[in-house]
């Protein structure tokens, strides 16, 4: 018989506090009541600054569950929460999910705690035990959902469950003083009255393989009442099934459910300038640190554009608003764009572990391509006439990977699809075996996809169009043209593989060949800016 866990913990929220801002690392400086417990897992922390008075935190465990305390410190506004996540198990040193096995459960626990009462503010929230849901998902392949509610004075608390061959999508709504029934007991909006934890915890672990993916959306304050913002992470998340011959790493590279092909269709992701500013955490050793450091330098000289650096990579000031923190976390991963809808740092992962490591050349230059606003490359609206999703041949909870987007998602930056691209996934990306390819060329049989060495000729080009280096070819009309495009290119490198403190050198030339034949929609560009790159709100 199964056991069904669940965490029910009667926190107490403090106002008044000042939290250091350090995602996605170890923090020793975080005083949430969970921190604080010296008998609680939560061993990550991360905040984001909405503006002045909004602020929401994020705690989770690198143990056998997933915690996620969110609460918001600001006042007067509905909060929205959207939780996705795809569960497996993960090697040592990594956040551990439930397997892919559908014969293996886990059970989900929110808690949400409010005063439901006219009394004057009080210094912390004492009411858990009579603010509890508890929502308990028996079996991973099922929508079979039993619920516990110890309240029934709760304003209406919605948990939309969908269920898809081990993926939970969870849409978390309040609907505040507007919807909810004007007889229930009066909600505060005060410093502490919204607070969400979600809990996951897996059981009958076996898989040795790993899958995992994230994202969340908050509610932010708008002009006209709310707007949805995502914090987009693409986690290029590997196992170590990844290794080919114990020294070349091989991820199968994982996009968020936001994934959305080439670029972002919005200025406002736009590095402002094509600067993006950074800081390395000190879990990331010296000889890392060079190397990282060195691929910037690398990215920087193959986007100049007459001599002049196109896009650029700098140390951050105290002054910067928005930057990137490189850690090592567990796996590959980065945020897209430069998400400038909160003031803060973004996290940037890169392993360096016993088993795997994020620090190869191309998976670098992978990551950094996302930071500067761009997506997977068979994400692209055109990616059918060039390649063949194998669908039998992926695992099922990873299918939302190969989704394709239409035009009004993305911007291709009228360039024709790139076999050869560092963007682009590998032919046994998320396949039920390693053997068995999950795309296939088919303008090109022989083409190399998957190639992690540094960005392909195409790839420089959309980065320099994107960034207002090089004009996007101008068309006055819109019209509809093919075109063949054939590419040689021979890159030569020095691909260093950092393993410890050993540094290993090796000289390796490749060659990719690709021959496109694309139909690209001409908008009528002029100038340098990119196809619809305006500001826009973010939306899921």
């Amino acid at each position: 018989m199964m056991i069904f866990l669940s965490i029910i913990l009667c926190l107490s929220v403090f106002p008044n506090i000042i939290y250091t801002t350090v995602p996605f690392i170890l923090n020793p400086d975080c005083d949430l009541p969970e921190c604080e417990n010296p008998n609680y897992p939560a061993l990550y922390y991360a905040n984001h600054i909405i503006d002045n008075n909004n602020k929401i935190h994020i705690i989770y465990s690198t143990l056998d569950q997933l915690t996620i305390s969110i609460f918001q410190t600001g006042k007067n506004y509905d909060p929205t929460f959207n939780y996705t996540a795809l569960f497996s198990r993960n090697y040592p040193g990594a956040i551990q999910f439930i397997d892919t096995k559908p014969t293996n459960s886990f059970s989900l626990v929110l808690r949400r705690l409010m005063e439901f009462d006219d009394e004057p503010d009080k210094a912390n929230i004492t009411k858990c035990e009579n603010t509890t849901i508890s929502y308990y998902l028996h079996n991973i392949t099922t929508n079979n959902v039993t619920m516990l509610n110890n309240n029934t004075n709760q304003p209406t608390f919605q948990l939309p469950l969908d269920m898809l061959n081990g993926s939970l999508n969870i849409d978390v709504i309040y609907p505040g003083e507007a919807m909810r029934d004007k007889k229930s007991p009066k909600l505060k909006t005060t410093s502490k009255s919204y607070f969400l934890n979600i809990a996951l915890q897996a059981n009958n672990f076996s898989a040795p393989h790993t899958r995992f993916a994230f994202e969340f959306y908050l509610m932010l304050p708008g002009t006209h009442g709310l707007r949805t913002s995502s914090s987009r992470f693409i986690d290029d998340h590997f196992t170590p099934d990844g290794l080919d011959g114990g020294d070349m790493v091989h991820p199968p590279f994982i996009t968020s459910p936001t994934g959305r092909g080439v670029a972002i269709r919005s200025a406002y992701d736009r590095w402002t300038g094509g600067v993006v500013p950074y800081e390395i955490a000190s879990n990331i050793s010296a000889n890392n640190s060079i190397f990282i450091v060195n691929m910037m330098r690398a990215m920087e000289n193959l986007t100049k554009v007459n001599n002049t650096q196109c896009i650029s990579f700098r140390p951050r000031n105290t002054s910067d608003l928005y930057y990137i923190t490189i850690f090592n976390g567990s796996g590959c991963y980065a945020p897209v764009g430069s998400w400038r809808n909160y003031i803060g740092n973004r996290p940037v992962s890169f392993m360096h572990g016993t088993y795997a490591t994020c620090m190869v050349s191309g998976i670098i230059q992978h990551e950094l391509t996302h930071v500067l606003g761009f997506y997977h490359e068979q994400s692209r609206p055109d990616r059918d006439s060039y390649v063949s999703i194998q669908w039998n041949n992926i695992l099922p909870a990873n299918a939302f990977n190969f989704d394709m987007y239409n035009d009004s998602d993305v911007d291709t930056l009228m360039t024709s699809y790139d076999y050869g691209s560092v963007m682009h996934y590998e032919r046994n990306a998320f396949a039920i075996n390693s053997s068995l390819a999950t795309i296939i060329p088919t303008k090109n049989a022989s083409a190399f996809i998957g190639q992690r060495v540094q960005l392909s000729p195409i790839d420089i080009l959309e980065i320099q169009r994107y960034y207002g280096c090089v004009p996007m070819p101008t068309n006055t009309t819109t019209s509809t043209t093919t075109s063949t495009a054939t590419t040689t290119t021979t890159i030569t490198v020095t691909q260093i593989t950092m393993t410890g403190a050993t540094t290993t050198t090796a000289v390796t030339t490749t060659t990719i060949t690709t021959t496109n034949k694309s139909s690209v929609n001409n908008r009528g560009h002029s100038g340098c800016r990119p196809a619809a790159l305006v500001a826009s709100d973010i939306s899921s």
